[in-house]
């Protein structure tokens, strides 16, 4: 399926979402992949418009599954985002020459790059420093780097300022050894839900508003909520492994 041309539909994207769920490694896209997904959008919307001077049931309609393709999109990229950061935190750490390159676009690869460029640069001009018994020097490294990239005299690709670029590179340290746990403690779990039959608006056991959801609507609603749904058939879950 990888190597054929796939067009773009509701019911492709929902696949290549479970498809990226299930895998712990990028899953392989066209290179045109962004430009497809995006004539896609614009044939819906440009459909809901004409929908719109005739009934207001179909008009409806047609927004509403504009609103579940944008959901999958945005969670399929949720998904492929950690996965790079992921990624460029493990080769900032370990220098590994091992990544596959081949499955990234061509700005998920430029976004690759980026965030391990500047993991890179903090590393060494904070931890390098230290363990050299020198005070941290972030924003030589950071001149370094570009140096390195760019030989030439040219303006920054990724223009972050070092108090920014600082929080990125402790933010991306904490996710893996551990120092998100408050965060993640203040989160309560969620679930994705694709749902099978329309639910009416209701209210949670925290007294939240839900809803209503028509068939095949897309939601991330918390766990609790969910396994209400999901006893009662209403919903099924996005699994992820």
């Amino acid at each position: 399926m990888e190597s054929k041309e796939i067009i773009i539909t509701y019911e492709t994207l929902f696949d290549l979402l479970k498809r990226e769920k299930d895998r712990v490694e990028l899953q392989k896209l066209e290179p045109e992949f962004f430009a497809n997904v995006l004539s896609y959008l614009r044939e819906k919307r440009q459909f809901a418009q004409q929908q719109s001077q005739g009934s207001y049931d179909e008009a409806m309609k047609a927004n509403r599954e504009i609103d579940n393709i944008r959901k999958i999109i945005k969670e399929f990229y949720d998904r492929r985002e950690k996965k790079l950061v992921l990624l460029a935190l493990d080769q900032s750490r370990t220098k590994s020459n091992l990544v596959d390159y081949s499955h990234m676009l061509k700005d998920e690869r430029d976004f690759f790059d980026q965030i391990t460029g500047l993991l890179d640069a903090f590393r060494d001009g904070i931890l390098g420093n230290i363990l050299n018994e020198r005070l941290p020097a972030v924003h030589t490294s950071l001149e370094a780097k570009r140096q390195e990239q760019h030989p030439l005299p040219s303006p920054p690709s990724f223009p972050l300022s070092p108090g920014q670029s600082a929080q990125t590179g402790e933010e991306s340290q904490d996710a893996s050894d551990g120092g998100t746990e408050q965060a993640e403690g203040s989160q309560k779990p969620t679930a994705l839900l694709r749902f099978l039959h329309p639910v009416p608006k209701f209210v949670g056991p925290e007294l939240d508003e839900y809803g209503p959801f028509a068939e095949d609507d897309i939601a991330s609603l918390p766990r609790e909520v969910a396994e209400v749904l999901l006893s009662k058939g209403r919903v099924e879950e996005i699994h992820e492994e």
